[in-house]
């Protein structure tokens, strides 16, 4: 612990293009996918010909599916357990 009082985490291990492929990733819910998609799409550093961030150069319309994806700049983050698909 800090002085302040908070605990100082780990940082996330970032999405990665493939994890797409690993059945083991959660993934979340069209729902919460269209959500996150909104966000991007009013984003400045949306590419909307090719639906990339500028940010972080990947693939929305992918990046968005991931439960533990998030904006590079913070607009949306990793959902709760509510928004993950259901097995």
């Amino acid at each position: 612990m800090t002085e302040d009082n908070f605990v100082e985490l780990p940082p996330l291990k970032p999405v990665r293009p493939w994890d797409l492929f690993n059945p083991n990733k959660d993934r979340v819910s069209d729902a919460a996918q269209e959500r996150r998609m909104e966000i991007c799409r009013a984003c400045p550093f949306f590419i909307k010909i090719t639906t990339q961030c500028s940010k972080c150069a990947c693939i929305m319309t992918q990046k968005t599916k991931l439960a533990d994806a998030s904006c590079p700049i913070g607009k949306w983050g990793i959902n709760s357990e509510n928004l993950k698909e259901k097995k």
